[in-house]
C-alpha cells in the first residue's frame, strides 16, 4: 500500500513540474524562420516595433507575418518564429544562420543582392 502512494506521489510530482517547465507557447505550434528586413520597414505600434516579413517552413512553404517585438530586432537577423491559429505568432527566438532552411538565405540574397 505504501508502495502505491510513494508511486502514486512521485507520478503526481513528475507531472506538475512537467507542466511548469513546458513552454506553452511553443507546444503544437509550426516553426517558420524569418530574417529581419531593413530597419525602415520596422513600425512602431505603441512601445513595440512591428515587423512584417516572409516566413520560411522546414517544408518549404512559405507565408507573410507580420509580429512585435518590445525591442528593435538587428537588421539581417535571423529568427524561429512559433506560430499557432492561423498565423498568430506566439513567440520567437534567435537563431543562428547555419539553422535557417537554405530557401530561405537563397531567396533573402537574391532580393537584397547580397
Amino acid at each position: 500500500m505504501k508502495r502505491k502512494r510513494l508511486l502514486a506521489t512521485i507520478l503526481f510530482l513528475a507531472a506538475l513540474a512537467g507542466w511548469f517547465l513546458i513552454d506553452t507557447d511553443r507546444l503544437f505550434a509550426d516553426t517558420y524562420y524569418v530574417r529581419i528586413p531593413s530597419i525602415e520597414t520596422a513600425g512602431r505600434d505603441g512601445a513595440d516595433y512591428e515587423y512584417t516579413t516572409i516566413g520560411y517552413h522546414e517544408e518549404k512553404k512559405k507565408r507573410s507575418f507580420t509580429f512585435t517585438s518590445a525591442s528593435r530586432l538587428a537588421e539581417g537577423d535571423f529568427f524561429k518564429l512559433y506560430v499557432k491559429d492561423e498565423g498568430t505568432v506566439t513567440t520567437f527566438e534567435k537563431v543562428d544562420e547555419r539553422d535557417v532552411p537554405p530557401e530561405l538565405k537563397m531567396e533573402q540574397a537574391g532580393e537584397t543582392g547580397l
